[in-house]
């Protein structure tokens, strides 16, 4: 939310920072483009750097929306019988980052993306998918409904089974479950 009620003074920020530093943890901000533009500047005269872009995309949905879904993949619903085995296809690919394209400058350890996981899983409308290709557990996503808003969050894909179409088939799945049911919503992805 930095930025959303005007650009916070040196002070202000100066404060945060002290507050990292007695804890030993980096200061890291993620600015939104519809942020005030004088915020990339403070930022810069302090030293922040920019590591990358994290994009956030709204999608307005109609109902009878069908998914297109890769050959050899299926999407399937995932049961509380089978939390764990989701967990550790999301957690092993979210652990796994991929080697093509832009890397991420984030790195965490697969028991703090396991408790961040389980703790998300808590939290009440969230919906879980398991992919498969050929028959094989492959990815798992997770949706989560509330207010007529539809997040589609926590997808991975095992890194042995990436570029078969795996992510594109889990997000199809996910818009067509939501369509239907956030009639007038949106759709955060």
């Amino acid at each position: 939310g930095l930025g959303f009620g005007g650009p916070p003074d040196e002070a202000e920020l100066a404060a945060v920072e002290r507050a990292y530093a007695e804890r030993g943890a980096p200061v890291q901000v993620e600015l939104s483009t519809a942020a005030d533009p004088s915020i990339g500047a403070l930022l810069t005269r302090r030293g922040y750097v920019l590591m990358g872009f994290e994009n956030v995309l709204a999608l307005g949905l109609e109902p009878g929306r069908e998914a297109v879904i890769a050959k050899a993949v299926e999407i399937r619903g995932s049961p509380e019988s089978e939390f764990d085995l989701w967990l550790d296809l999301v957690v092993t690919g979210f652990a796994s980052p991929d080697s093509q394209g832009v890397a991420s400058h984030e790195e965490f350890p697969r028991d703090v993306i396991e408790s961040a996981m389980r703790d998300c899983m808590a939290a009440n409308g969230f919906v879980r998918s398991i992919a498969l290709h050929d028959g094989v557990p492959a990815g798992g996503g997770s949706l989560r409904l509330h207010a007529g808003v539809a997040q589609l969050c926590g997808a991975a894909t095992l890194p042995a089974l990436r570029r078969r179409g795996i992510q594109s088939s889990l997000l199809e799945a996910r818009l067509a479950v939501a369509a239907p049911l956030i009639i007038g919503g949106s759709l955060l992805i």
